[in-house]
């Protein structure tokens, strides 16, 4: 996907995190969108969510970027990501991890992916670009 996404500075990684602004990223408070992460705000660097850190700053990228999915079946469809604890998935987390768990044991990970990617790219379409 291309599209201009945000660079996330962190005090968790040296690294800074890139990545949509709608890309669901874990927080104190349970996801948020990277594009409206504060600094001070408070996310976790492992999947346990015990290990604290906080955004430094959050800016625009200026320049349209690569974007890649991620579906993962396992760890309820979460990864950390430069030592940020994230969804594998943008704006909506739950059903898409559902989908990915569940289908993929029937339907193989890649036509699971396939078709979740349809139904996402048809609500996308039909819902949020209106």
């Amino acid at each position: 996907m291309l599209n201009k996404g945000v660079i996330v500075a962190t005090t968790c990684s040296d690294r800074p995190l890139r990545l949509t602004a709608n890309h669901l990223v874990w927080t104190e408070r349970g996801f948020r969108e990277a594009g409206a992460l504060a600094p001070g705000e408070r996310l976790f660097s492992d999947m346990a969510k015990t290990t604290a850190c906080a955004v430094k700053s959050v800016v625009a990228e200026t320049t349209t970027q690569r974007y890649f999915g991620l579906n993962c079946p396992a760890a309820d469809s979460m990864v950390v990501a430069e030592n940020v604890l994230v969804s594998t998935f943008e704006i909506m987390h739950t059903i898409p991890a559902y989908w990915i768990k569940y289908a993929s044991k029937i339907l193989g990970l890649q036509r699971a992916s396939r078709v979740g990617d349809f139904v996402a790219n048809l609500y996308y379409s039909l819902v949020v670009q209106q």
